[in-house]
């Protein structure tokens, strides 16, 4: 007893904090020790056992009463305070990952930024149900209220325990770890959290699952590779449950190593697929081959093997021993839906007139069957199977995806995320299952089947090829800084280029194809890459076509209501043809080879000169010309000086020197191609403020024309269609839209006094460049901020 006395000595005094008791509460105190220890004697264990619990109590309070006089708990001993069981509510934050401003390229295109929308908490409350209380053998808790009887009717400190009530059901989370499983990544990480959060298992272990064609294996610790024994659930204790997350794709479902092994845990355990795919998307998967029903339970906590179905009452009229010679498996398959999860519940707790659905499975006799071959269905008809069974989201998706060669599910989010943002998981794996798709041998990525992705480029159209590549790109070049001007590795055969640097490289490969439908610069590359190299005379003009304009959307809106007199009426134009249009306006180097060519000489230079800038005053100075337009231009500034006929002449000559038939744009073109979907006062919204970013203008870069490109461009990919210089049309100029053409084609007036200019310029204001903003001068005219840019028709 003496040394018991010292403890508590030594106990008061517990780091350096004085504990103050007054004589009364002393002797209590040890007075309470020493029955402790007298009713003890002949109980060793309990006995040690009790002077613990004793010493803690003194050391929670010590340590509560600095708790709140110091405003923290102490690092040694952290306070433990009183289990409580918390609702959670829906958080307003997203679930997902947040952004890491210093990460690699690698970890941002394997992280996906779309917050998982299958989890809601509904799901987690239907659950509730089975946060069960049941008393523990193994916890004990010290019961005052006996003990106190007790000394009461004895004289006798005898301390009495109760067992602690604890949470019924232990839970084992099996999550598939087959490659396709990483569209529901997100989803699996949210429910598994949200696990957590509600409480409504004791215990929650988490196991992988491997998709092995020979056997199917389950692991506690993925990295380390360490194997979960089957024999763990054979020897549970009845009072554990097993959820298995899966969209049974992967060979270990195939080949029914994987059903087989959750046969062996639910012969003891009640186990549940959480299936990812909707029932509509099952055919394709193992489930298509088994014997969908309903199950029903008798019993609260019945194993699998004693849930009753339709199946059964069938089997068992033809052959009372089936179940007994035959391994067969009961599985309850379920989706994230909050009346699937109200189902598993009540089955589980064996509820009246329960029921959820389920399979049953034979598995000694499923002979599902082998996947359909590369082989076995042409390109056209994968397409057209495709088309019929997947949603629209998920065709629009295949698009998209096709623009690009190699994909992995990392790649694939990030283009959902950016083209179709309202799409989601479901949509993905539709198509990554819809057959589209073969893995390729180099590394772990997917290509398409020879010739698919030529049919979804075709259906998808080269506005929207574009569209892709330059949304993904700015997404791509914003979050990690690639270098190539739309951020993906075109060349194919060649990865040791140094042109492309690693981050162009980890996200994505563009077929040669592809790149032959856009043209221009990029047919000259792919022509490259399959070793096709055109040879360039020294004379040749290449020009730099590197947007083509698809109206596969045939409409758009022109015009506004906002805008001046000239502006309107607002109407519709319906385009039903393909043109392509140059990504820049025609730059002083490129007009100055058409000059040194012909020997032209410009109307400026023939007459009496430009207006220009001076510096001071804006007036015609008759030595001004495009070769001298009163301030510094190199060969990439956009050629100014040029009258409308300058233009036609460039046009005239280029289209005899390279076959093709070049000319200027309608102002339907042109706005429609400045517009790129948009409906905003600028083409990336209605805010002046992020002007500056797309345009120079109100001579913001100083009083002269800057080079081509080296603003933003529009979400087309097309520069400077706001500011640096006004563009001339083919159109002639009319007040207003009443009796223009809504083709898209050109309007001739009988009276050709002026032509129309787009775009706005450096020395305009902000609203002048306004997509929908209309100018009109003299077709003779050339002045300091008028230049021109290219289209041409496709066949």
């Amino acid at each position: 007893m003496k040394n018991k006395i010292q403890k508590l000595i030594t106990l008061l005094h517990h780091d350096k904090v004085k504990v103050e008791l007054d004589a009364t509460q002393l002797a209590e105190a040890l007075w309470l020790a020493e029955y402790i220890e007298l009713s003890q004697k002949n109980d060793e264990v309990r006995r040690a056992s009790l002077w613990d619990r004793f010493k803690s109590l003194f050391e929670f309070n010590f340590d509560k009463k600095r708790a709140f006089k110091t405003g923290h708990t102490p690092k040694e001993e952290p306070l433990k305070p009183k289990e409580t069981i918390v609702e959670i509510e829906e958080p307003s934050a997203s679930l997902s990952l947040p952004k890491n401003d210093e990460s690699t390229a690698s970890e941002y295109l394997s992280t996906p930024k779309k917050r998982d929308i299958f989890v809601h908490n509904s799901l987690l409350k239907a659950l509730l149900g089975l946060k069960q209380k049941s008393i523990s053998n193994k916890k004990e808790l010290f019961c005052e209220e006996d003990t106190v009887e007790y000394l009461a009717q004895t004289g006798v400190l005898k301390p009495f325990f109760k067992g602690k009530k604890e949470r019924y059901f232990e839970l084992f989370l099996i999550v598939d770890e087959h490659v396709s499983m990483e569209i529901w990544s997100e989803t699996v990480a949210t429910f598994e959290k949200k696990l957590n959060s509600f409480k409504i298992f004791s215990k929650i272990t988490r196991l992988y699952l491997e998709s092995s064609p020979q056997k199917a294996l389950l692991y506690r610790d993925k990295a380390k590779r360490v194997k979960q024994d089957i024999r763990y659930f054979k020897n549970s204790n009845q009072r554990a449950l097993t959820f298995v997350l899966s969209d049974t794709i992967g060979l270990a479902w195939r080949e029914t190593t994987a059903l087989t092994l959750i046969y062996e845990i639910q012969q003891n355990i009640p186990t549940v697929l959480i299936h990812m795919l909707p029932y509509r998307m099952w055919d394709g998967t193992i489930l298509e081959h088994t014997n969908q029903t309903t199950l029903h339970s008798i019993n609260a906590h019945t194993p699998n093997k004693n849930l009753i179905s339709e199946v059964d009452r069938k089997l068992l009229k033809l052959d009372s021993a089936y179940f007994e010679n035959n391994r067969v498996l009961k599985l309850p398959v379920i989706n994230f839906n909050e009346q699937d999860f109200l189902a598993i519940s009540d089955l589980i707790r064996g509820k009246k007139e329960n029921h959820v659905s389920g399979i049953v499975v034979n598995l000694d006799t499923i002979k599902p069957k082998e996947p359909l071959s590369e082989e076995a269905l042409s390109a056209t008809k994968r397409v057209e199977a495709y088309y019929q069974n997947a949603s629209q989201p998920a065709i629009i998706l295949a698009q998209h995806m096709a623009v690009v060669k190699r994909l992995n599910i990392s790649i694939m989010q990030i283009i959902q995320k950016i083209m179709l943002a309202s799409s989601n998981q479901t949509h993905l794996a539709e198509f990554f299952l819809g057959g589209l798709l073969v893995k390729s041998n180099e590394g772990d990525f997917y290509e398409f089947i020879e010739g698919v992705d030529e049919i979804l480029t075709q259906e998808l159209g080269n506005l929207k090829i574009h569209e892709t590549l330059y949304k993904i790109s700015d997404e791509i070049a914003k979050e990690i800084g690639s270098t190539l001007d739309f951020k993906a590795l075109l060349n194919l055969h060649s990865s040791g280029d140094e042109t492309f640097d690693k981050n162009d490289k980890i996200f994505a490969f563009i077929s040669p194809k592809t790149l032959k439908r856009l043209g221009g610069r990029y047919a000259k590359i792919a022509n490259e890459i399959t070793g096709r190299k055109r040879v360039k005379r020294e004379d040749e003009v290449i020009l730099d076509f590197t947007r083509l304009v698809t109206p596969t959307t045939k409409r758009f809106i022109m015009g506004s209501e906002d805008g001046d007199e000239d502006e309107k009426p607002v109407h519709e134009v319906i385009i039903n043809y393909d043109f392509e249009i140059a990504q820049t306006p025609v730059t002083v180097g490129e007009f100055r080879v058409f000059v040194e060519e012909t020997k032209y000489v410009t109307e400026a230079e023939k007459g009496d000169g430009a207006y220009v800038w001076d510096g001071e005053n804006y007036d015609k100075k008759k030595d001004a010309s495009w070769k001298n337009p009163y301030f510094e231009q190199s060969d990439d500034h956009p050629v100014i000086c040029v009258s409308w006929n300058d233009a036609q002449a460039y046009i005239t000559w280029l289209n005899e020197k390279t076959g093709e038939t070049y000319r200027l744009p309608t102002e339907a073109e042109w706005e429609f191609s400045c517009r790129a979907g948009s409906t905003t006062k600028w083409h990336f919204g209605d805010d002046e403020k992020a002007l500056e970013d797309y345009a120079w203008y109100d001579n913001k870069g100083g009083k002269c024309t800057k080079p081509v490109a080296t603003k933003k461009p529009n979400q087309w990919g097309f520069y400077d269609m706001h500011g640096n210089v006004w563009e001339w049309c083919l159109d002639d100029f009319e007040d207003n839209y009443n009796n223009t053409p809504t083709d898209g084609s050109e309007h001739i007036l009988e009276k050709k006094k002026y032509k129309s200019l787009r775009g706005g310029s450096w020395f305009g204001n902000a609203g002048s460049s306004r997509s929908s903003y209309r100018n009109r001068v003299n077709p003779t005219n050339r002045n300091y901020s008028v230049g021109f840019r290219l289209l041409r028709t496709l066949p």
